[in-house]
């Protein structure tokens, strides 16, 4: 906990300032806009899905060196490099590090691709087609910000790849669901 309060301790003010406007903006939804309470909650949360995304993906990592602190800025266009290297190359037999890697990076993007879903509403594949989409420009616009902005964490085409296909599930999440309950639905009916 004391880590985690290091690390965005700072960003505490931005985090209330976002707050209230995410319930501003849920109030004119909901009054304004006569969306359904549901729809609105389902709304703040994709914001905040976005939020956290941004946050953990953009907030700085520093390394320090012996003249002080430097932000390393780079990138990697080759898919799989990273796994290829540690597996072929240095001959690792530790596949907890790729494992944590891609299932990190999978499940980052899994409450995007559930949330965007849930308020497009519909099943069909445009819709599915449209949250992978969204997924992978949310990615492509974190992995560029990451090789902009000398944040210190590395541009990969994996991170992107990897985000991408955890929007595809939090659709494919949210589509199970989906039909689960309209099964639930139809038993009770049939009960009745």
């Amino acid at each position: 906990m004391v880590q985690m309060w290091r690390i965005f301790g700072g960003m505490l003010e931005l985090f209330l300032i976002v707050v209230i406007n995410v319930m501003i903006v849920a109030y004119y939804l909901s009054k304004k806009r006569n969306w359904h309470m549901q729809r609105v909650i389902v709304f703040i949360l994709f914001i905040f899905s976005i939020l956290g995304v941004l946050l953990l993906t953009i907030s700085p990592m520093f390394w320090i060196d012996a003249e002080g602190m430097h932000i390393e800025r780079s990138v990697n266009f080759i898919p799989l490099q990273g796994f290829y290297y540690n597996y072929f190359v240095s001959n690792s037999l530790d596949y907890s590090n790729a494992i944590r890697n891609i299932g990190l990076n999978i499940i980052l993007f899994v409450p995007f691709g559930l949330f965007l879903s849930w308020l497009l509403g519909s099943i069909k594949r445009k819709n599915m087609l449209l949250v992978t989409m969204f997924g992978m420009l949310l990615s492509m616009t974190v992995e560029l910000l990451q090789f902009i902005f000398p944040t210190g964490r590395v541009a990969d085409v994996d991170d992107l790849l990897f985000n991408t296909l955890g929007a595809f599930f939090g659709f494919y999440i949210w589509y199970s669901l989906r039909f689960f309950t309209k099964k639930v639905e139809m038993t009770k009916r049939e009960v009745l």
